[in-house]
């Protein structure tokens, strides 16, 4: 030992010091606690700093001393997390130092059960003056006291049975949500939102683990739920809902007629927008409207274009295309459209003629030239 008791009556502004002095810390959770020096304008050259602590409440899982004062150790620091002990001996050489705030180390402690952690500087530390005579000069040593409380809950797990699904839109604003009824939990807050990173108050909203929610407005909701265990809340956990209940925009199919010399054929095309889930697909029907056979229109999966089928193609026909959206909603289109054929051979005419007046044009414009032609001749023969 390189000193002996304490003279309180010749130095009693030099401290050994810890910092933070105290505060609330969850089981498993890590924190740092300084060791500090004031030599009260006092001149010294050496410490031996023992502290103190709980072991079957604290861990010391990293002691550091790289930006310490002490610039020459005596002994390597040691430390027990059997025993609760730590320890630093070492000096600054030369003419020693006077500091206020002089680091001898921090170390990081492991909150492990809970209770009250006190963290203490033995009495059997010492701070030796620069006088040539190595005079523990220490007044007085500081101690910490810690919480350690129980490790908060975990976020519960959250289902629900009318929206099973996070990434799927439902056409159901009636949502349903329950979670995990756990050991210990005395109560759970919760909020929903549209605000995806919200986090419910410490205030208990219910002890039930379902609720119910009515009439949502369409879009996308967060629940967010978090629960309480012997007096602390824990993690939050965060469900996400997707509602659309509208159908797809309304929208008006458009027949086209393609003729050929050997082929022709009627197509429909259609287009339309959901503005939220957007369009997961269409499906096209095609019934004879003067056939009161009472039968139900049967829809394919179809794309635009959609082909009318050739033996339709004489009657009175009734085109249906239904939109459905990524939730389940449904729009439908129609058209009616009366003996294609008929329009088939409007078209053909119509084509003839078009050839006709294109052909009679075309003789026009000959004739004019050829005309105009002899004109310049006659002329030229004159001169």
């Amino acid at each position: 030992m390189l000193y002996g008791a304490p003279d309180f009556s010749f130095a009693q502004g030099v401290k050994i010091l810890i910092n933070p002095g105290g505060g609330s810390f969850s089981v498993d959770s890590t924190f740092d606690v300084s060791i500090f020096v004031d030599t009260g304008g006092e001149q010294i050259n050496a410490v031996d700093v023992r502290v103190k602590f709980p072991p079957d409440k604290l861990q010391i899982i990293n002691p550091s001393a790289g930006t310490s004062f002490i610039s020459l150790w005596l002994q390597q620091p040691t430390f027990s997390n059997k025993d609760g002990t730590i320890s630093f001996m070492g000096g600054v050489p030369e003419k020693g130092i006077r500091t206020s705030a002089g680091l001898v180390s921090t170390i990081t402690f492991r909150a492990k059960s809970p209770g009250k952690a006190t963290v203490e500087i033995s009495d059997k530390s010492a701070i030796l003056a620069a006088d040539g005579k190595g005079t523990n000069i220490l007044g007085s040593i500081g101690k910490a006291i810690f919480t350690i409380v129980p490790k908060a809950p975990g976020g519960p797990k959250v289902f629900s049975i009318t929206h099973p699904d996070q990434d799927i839109w439902y056409n159901n604003n009636n949502v349903s949500v329950a979670w995990d009824d756990e050991e210990g939990v005395t109560g759970y807050s919760y909020v929903l939102t549209r605000n995806p990173s919200e986090v419910p108050d410490n205030i208990n909203d219910s002890v039930e683990t379902s609720i119910d929610f009515s009439n949502l407005k369409d879009g996308v909701w967060y629940f967010h739920l978090k629960q309480q265990r012997a007096g602390l809340y824990g993690d939050t956990t965060d469900y996400q809902i997707k509602i659309d209940t509208e159908p797809p925009a309304k929208f008006s199919p458009k027949v086209s007629l393609l003729t050929a010399a050997i082929a022709k054929k009627a197509e429909v095309g259609f287009f339309t927008t959901d503005a939220l889930s957007s369009i997961n697909r269409y499906e096209g029907a095609v019934f004879d409207k003067s056939k009161e056979s009472g039968e139900a229109p049967f829809f394919v999966e179809a794309t635009s274009p959609y082909r009318i089928p050739d033996a339709e193609l004489g009657s009175n026909l009734r085109v249906i295309v239904r939109a459905f959206d990524n939730a389940g909603n449904a729009r439908d289109g129609t058209i009616d459209v009366r003996n294609l054929n008929l329009l088939f051979s409007l078209a053909k005419d119509n084509w003839i003629g078009l050839m006709i007046a294109v052909a009679i044009l075309a003789f026009l414009v000959w004739h004019f030239r050829m005309a105009h032609h002899r004109k310049r001749q006659r002329v030229n023969n004159l001169h």
